[in-house]
């Protein structure tokens, strides 16, 4: 594969096996597509879920396909999953084996939020247990923001932003665990940081998207589209992060 380049500011263009191919950049690969190990937005790469399947009941991980995700109460796939919070307990589970030991953490989500009131607080993304009590992290998102939770505590970091209600996004947050430090993102910029005394720890719930998991039961359901969502076991920079809002699929490029 030869390095990609931008054509007319619109259309992304490299060649593969002696073919010129052209996409928009925010059209997803194909099904089956490998992700392109070369591609610096490949390094650290944990967890891939792109969500072109378009059907069936499990979703791929480009990194690990030996250890895909499971779709529970049936969302409706429309271009992502679409999950609607009254429509069942809508979640992915995913296997936590290589996100349960993260000491650097990047988690980056594109979604379409349908709908959030002021009494709302729902889950994108999350690796929680009741049973060990431990908060490795979850997102959620509700009407001022994102809010990020760690550790035990039911202390809650908030970003500066706001998220569009039908609109699309690239939200997501970093997490440095020796330095304490967190940075939140919402479309590819910095939407406030902070640091706290808390941790991420050792997990042995799986990994969950659409809303989040105790280990025996899911809760706080979101009303809206994801599109994909990657994990990272380093922190991205603010560069690499505003690549993956520009062109959202270029490591598979």
């Amino acid at each position: 594969m030869t390095r990609a380049r931008w054509i007319d500011g619109v259309w992304y263009e490299y060649m593969e096996g002696g073919v010129l191919r052209r996409y928009p950049p925010w059209q997803k690969p194909f099904r089956g597509t490998q992700l392109n190990l070369a591609h610096p937005l490949a390094r650290g790469l944990v967890r891939c879920f792109v969500l072109n399947e378009f059907g069936g009941g499990k979703v791929n991980c480009a990194v690990h396909p030996e250890s895909p995700g499971t779709i529970y109460g049936s969302p409706t796939w429309t271009g992502g999953l679409d999950f609607e919070r009254d429509s069942g307990n809508q979640i992915v589970r995913a296997p936590n084996d290589f996100t349960k030991n993260l000491t650097y953490t990047t988690v980056l989500v594109g979604l379409r939020l349908e709908s959030v009131n002021a009494s709302d607080q729902q889950t994108i993304v999350s690796q929680w247990s009741t049973t060990a009590g431990y908060r490795q992290f979850i997102l959620n998102v509700e009407q001022n923001g994102l809010n990020l939770e760690l550790d035990l505590s039911d202390d809650k970091a908030y970003s500066a932003g706001e998220l569009v209600v039908g609109q699309y996004h690239n939200i997501g947050f970093t997490f440095d665990d020796p330095a304490n430090t967190h940075v939140f993102y919402i479309d590819g910029v910095t939407s406030g940081s902070g640091s706290t005394s808390r941790t991420c720890e050792t997990c042995d719930a799986d990994l969950a998207f659409g809303a989040r998991w105790s280990g025996s039961s899911s809760s706080q359901f979101f009303d809206g589209v994801i599109h994909y969502v990657y994990i990272y076991d380093r922190i991205l920079t603010a560069e690499e992060v505003a690549l993956v809002n520009r062109e959202p699929y270029c490591m598979f490029r």
